[in-house]
């Protein structure tokens, strides 16, 4: 672990997110990424799963989100190691710089990461007039009821003394407040600044709405604003009588609306008209209470005028008279009214009850005298084309005696037709909606009638709706054969279908002279015998008294028995032979090239720890076992180790010690490719160790490289450890060191004499 200084700053930073998902920089030192707590908002995230950090060589860093951060929340990254002694000191066991460096620096950190926490607390100032030592009234608590109930909402208040805190949920003694304004009242609420009490002047209040003065109260009285509404009896006091709209104990510049009753002991007096506010919504006095005489000039009515007994001796022109009580057998001419028929007509007359005239006077329909029928006179006619019927489903008539019916859309018939003579069709589509048809005809004919040639094909079309294209089985005239196609024609489909390919055709036996069988099956299925007396396939002679020899054919599939041989000419092409593993040793399977140099791949191991090779260049983690680069292995300057070997074994501990020498080059890394490629590199390693979590980055130098890693490609690792320079400088050859090498005396004194038990041989 490399040891950094803790700079003296405050160990929490907040950034207001612009949408990005990062880098958040933080410039307090942290010893490790589980170091730090990270919020969004008012959020804990956490790490690796909604944020990675990097850690630089000194301890600074920088927090990246794996999504962006909304736009305006507050980004809060704090220091957050946890206080605990990691380190056990005994007597005589080691005791080293890096060890107690790590221990001063958690203590370090806690002590700030305390400061830190005390800077967002509610303290005493410096200069406080309170003695908190254990001789005087001690430290100011924060009040908390043993119950949660019995402090929700509220109030933190001083006690009576003044020396500590306690909870109430009542304020006690006179509240004082400023003045405030019309649109920021001294008295208001945090959703709602602009309404409130605030004071105008001496003796005067007002209460503000929206920064609207609303309500005024002062010693000579109150002055509203705005509509005044009481839910309860306002009465006045008050005897005053009025002569005028100006007068009286309640008067005003504007109208009075009454919801309801108007109750007046006296005489009224108008001066203009009684209106009512809707039209023809209200009425003068009731059913049960009426007036006793309606003394005007005129009453013009523009609805209906409801008599009580019967309107005799009378005209009536601009209103409608509505009947209320039946008409009888004996009325001459009479209308009347029921809740059950509704409006009747009851007439008398030598040769029609019941006449209806148009405006020339002319007949349109009458009732004889003494029946129920109706005579038209006209024609019957609908109110607007196809958009009345005569009768109904449940109400049909009889008999319908005409000389002629035209049609102009379809004929629904509600039970069976039945056809004496011929039925002719002359539209282009017959659509028979049955679940079956049952035909006695003997014979079918299609396409009937044609004379000269046909460009149609003939046969049926079975839909098959969403399982896939439809089936014609019929006579393709195109080709001038019978077919069992796939389609995508349907019914309204005329002449030449397109085919989208053959449906299959099962039978149990198939006689066919002259037959020519023509394409590609992958599948003949179970084929007992096929005797073909003659004739080639693919070119290749067979059939005939003897067998022949088969030439230019590829043979796929074929399995020969111990007593025939297989003979192939140079070459000929096989197929099917086993591609699989060559280590079960069979005799009796042959192995392609493929197989064979697989064997061989995997039978060449790598030596030292196993990992496998990734290609991809990036500083982000590759997954468990991989290596890989920062570029190009031959101009690569780090090299990226997951913790985990291939076999999930952790090498963390192993890979943090490569920077623990004091030379140069702290270790040399020798990486060979498993398998034939056999591909090498050897590499130095030239500084500190970065720990990104789960891998590892290790600044190199590339001393050697031959042939070309592949992807996925196991590779093995062997270290060498450097052990520390000497404290000498030189070569063997300068001054002071072993000179005039043919001189032995010369040489034994540069090497300052022969110790004991030393022998030198030189020359």
């Amino acid at each position: 672990m490399v040891d950094i200084p803790i700079s003296a700053v405050h160990r929490r930073v907040q950034y207001t997110s612009s949408g990005s998902a990062g880098p958040y920089s933080f410039s307090f030192e942290t010893l490790a990424e589980a170091d730090l707590a990270v919020y969004s908002g008012s959020t804990l995230k956490e790490l690796t799963t909604h944020y990675s950090v990097t850690i630089a060589a000194d301890g600074t860093g920088s927090v990246t989100f794996g999504s962006a951060v909304t736009s305006g929340v507050i980004v809060t990254i704090l220091s957050n190691r946890a206080i605990s002694r990691t380190a056990d000191y005994t007597t005589g066991g080691d005791f080293t710089a890096a060890s107690i460096n790590t221990e001063l620096d958690s203590l370090t950190i806690a002590d700030q990461q305390l400061e830190s926490w005390f800077r967002r607390s509610v303290v005493l100032d410096d200069f406080v007039n309170r003695d908190v030592s254990s001789s005087g009234v001690g430290p100011l608590v924060f009040p908390y009821a043993d119950t949660v109930a019995d402090q929700a909402s509220a109030y933190i208040r001083y006690s009576a003394d003044g020396l500590s805190l306690e909870t109430s949920s009542t304020v006690s003694g006179q509240q004082l407040n400023p003045d405030g304004t019309v649109g920021a009242p001294g008295i208001s609420w945090v959703s709602d600044l602009d309404s409130g009490w605030y004071r105008i002047g001496a003796d005067n209040v007002a209460l503000s709405l929206g920064g609207s003065k609303i309500l005024d109260i002062a010693t000579t009285g109150l002055d509203v604003t705005g509509t005044l509404t009481a839910s309860g009896i306002v009465s006045i006091d008050d005897t005053t009588d009025t002569s005028s709209g100006t007068t009286g104990s309640i008067h005003t510049d504007g109208g009075v609306g009454i919801a309801k009753k108007l109750h007046v002991i006296g005489t009224t007096t108008h001066g203009g008209n009684v209106v009512s506010d809707t039209d023809s919504t209200d009425d003068l006095g009731t059913t049960a209470v009426r007036w006793a005489n309606l003394f005007v000039d005129d009453i013009t009515a523009t609805a209906a005028i409801t008599a009580g007994g019967v309107i005799t001796g009378a005209v009536i022109t601009g209103a409608t008279l509505e009947a209320t009580g039946a008409t009888s057998a004996s009325d001459n001419a009479a209308i009347g009214y029921t809740s059950g028929g509704g409006l009747s007509l009851t007439g008398q007359g030598s040769t029609s009850d019941l006449t209806i005239l148009n405006d020339a006077a002319a007949a349109v329909l009458t009732v004889p005298t003494g029946t129920t029928d109706i005579k038209v006179v006209g024609d019957i006619l609908a109110a607007s084309d196809s958009s009345a019927s005569i009768g109904a489903t449940g109400a049909r008539f009889l008999k319908l005696w005409v000389d002629n019916i035209t049609m102009t859309t379809d004929l629904e018939v509600g039970n069976d037709l039945t056809v004496t003579g011929n039925l002719t069709v002359n539209g282009t589509t017959v659509t028979n909606d049955a679940t079956n048809v049952t035909m006695k005809d003997p014979l079918v004919e299609l396409n009937s009638g044609l004379a000269g040639a046909n460009s149609s094909d003939l046969g049926i079309l079975m839909e098959r709706g969403s399982t896939g294209n439809n089936v014609f089985l019929g006579f393709d005239e195109s080709a001038d054969q019978v077919v069992t196609a796939l389609t995508t024609a349907t019914g309204s489909t005329a002449g030449n279908i397109t085919f989208s390919g053959y449906a299959d055709f099962q039978a149990k036996d198939i006689a066919a002279v002259g037959a020519t069988f023509s394409g590609t099956s992958s599948d003949l299925g179970l084929v007992t015998t096929i005797d073909i007396d003659g004739g080639t396939v693919d070119g290749a002679v067979i059939g005939g008294a003897s067998a022949a020899a088969v030439t230019g054919t590829t043979v796929t599939g074929v399995s020969l028995v111990a007593s025939q041989d297989l003979a192939l000419a140079t070459g000929a092409t096989v197929t099917g032979i086993d591609n699989g593993a060559i280590s079960t040793g069979s005799a009796t399977l042959l192995a392609t090239q493929g197989a064979i140099n697989t064997a061989i791949n995997t039978a060449v191991a790598a030596p030292g720890i196993q990992f496998l090779f990734e290609d991809t260049q990036t500083d982000t983690d590759q997954g468990n076992g991989k290596i890989w680069f920062d570029a190009a292995i031959g101009s690569a300057t780090i090299l990226y180790i997951d913790d985990l070997d291939s076999g999930g074994t952790s090498v963390n501990a192993l890979v943090d010690t490569l920077d623990d020498q004091a030379s140069g080059a702290s270790a040399l890394i020798y990486l060979q490719e498993a398998g034939a490629s056999g591909a090498t590199a050897t590499l130095k390693v030239t500084g500190s160790v970065t720990s990104a979590s789960t891998y590892s980055k290790l600044p190199i130098d590339v001393e050697q490289v031959t042939g070309t890693f592949t992807d996925g490609d196991v590779v093995g690792m062997v270290i060498a450890i450097s052990g520390a320079d000497g404290a000498g400088s030189g070569d063997l050859e300068a001054a002071n060191n072993l000179s005039d090498v043919d001189s032995a005396s010369t040489s034994l004194s540069n090497l300052g004499g022969v110790g004991l038990g030393l022998v030198l041989a030189l020359g």
